[in-house]
């Protein structure tokens, strides 16, 4: 189990673009719209998973963690942290980085200056 792990992942796709509707029907022909992953966020999973297990990171099992971001956006638009947010803790816990979300209880962001293609450092440590 690790202590601390130190991360360089990509720049993520906000939540506007993480999930798709389809619509679907039941068994009975009833019509509903379905919410999904778009192909965009299973693209991210993927993307984090592999660069942690080229970074060999064993995780953290159940341990409480706390998590830094730092923030270098592909471009000068306007965006807030809660829509990076989601792809972010998702994509760890896709990477058997995290086994829950939940694990994170303390919190840390910091924007920096543009760096295209973008990209955050996320440092997680054991509470």
């Amino acid at each position: 189990m690790e202590t601390r792990i130190l991360l360089k992942i990509p720049w993520p796709p906000s939540v506007n673009h993480y999930y798709d509707n389809a619509r679907r029907k039941t068994r009975t022909g009833k019509a509903y719209m379905a919410r999904m992953l778009s192909a965009r966020a299973v693209a991210y999973h993927n993307e984090v998973f592999a660069i942690a297990k080229e970074a060999k990171i064993a995780g953290f099992g159940g341990a409480n963690v706390s998590m830094s971001l730092e923030f270098y956006p592909p471009d000068n638009r306007v965006r807030d942290a809660d829509n990076t947010l989601k792809a972010i803790q998702d994509s760890l816990v896709k990477a058997s980085i995290l086994d829950d979300d939940r694990q994170i209880k303390e919190g840390h962001w910091k924007w920096n200056h543009k760096d295209k293609p973008g990209y955050v450092l996320v440092t997680l440590e054991v509470l």
